[in-house]
């Protein structure tokens, strides 16, 4: 009978994360046609290359993005602001997106630039990326978003810290 109670509780669990990690997905890619805020928007490059840093009021995104034929290379490193690793140095869960949108500032489609790290890793120095992308047709502009959640080490009894942008109406 235990392991049927244990079979149980897993099974809730897995449905409940389910649950919990499709909020998120709505939450951090934007639906295709959702409204960039102006202040977001970023001209994409007409020819060669971009480089340049991004402000968020959590992190800081230096980029590259590099022509690559067929479309872009983005790269570059997120340093999350002092403010939050002075406390929580540990990152639980980042996600990075990349939203390209037409002249009017509205999303055609999303890519994942998210970092690569561990749970756990110390978020306090700068966390590199580089992915391939490909912005569809009619893409004049980008803009950045991000969520992302912190903690205290080693595994201190804190809370932890959460942070987002999301720039989309």
């Amino acid at each position: 009978m235990k392991v049927c109670t244990g079979f149980k509780m897993m099974l809730l669990l897995n449905i409940m994360a389910v649950f919990f990690l499709s909020g998120c997905r709505n939450y951090i890619v934007p639906d295709p046609g959702a409204m960039a805020l102006a202040d977001a928007r970023i001209a994409l490059p007409a020819d060669g290359v971009r480089s340049a840093a991004w402000q968020g009021k959590d992190m800081v995104i230096e980029y590259s993005i590099v022509p690559d034929g067929t479309g872009f290379v983005v790269s570059g490193t997120t340093t999350i602001d002092d403010s939050i690793t002075m406390s929580f140095p540990a990152a639980l869960n980042l996600q990075v997106k990349i939203s390209f949108l037409d002249d009017q500032g509205r999303v055609l489609g999303t890519a994942d630039i998210t970092p690569r790290y561990s749970a756990g890793y110390e978020a306090d120095r700068p966390l590199s990326f580089t992915s391939a992308v490909v912005p569809p047709a009619g893409a004049s502009f980008f803009a950045f978003s991000y969520w992302g959640s912190f903690t205290g080490i080693p595994r201190e009894r804190t809370e932890n810290w959460d942070i987002n942008y999301f720039p989309f109406q």
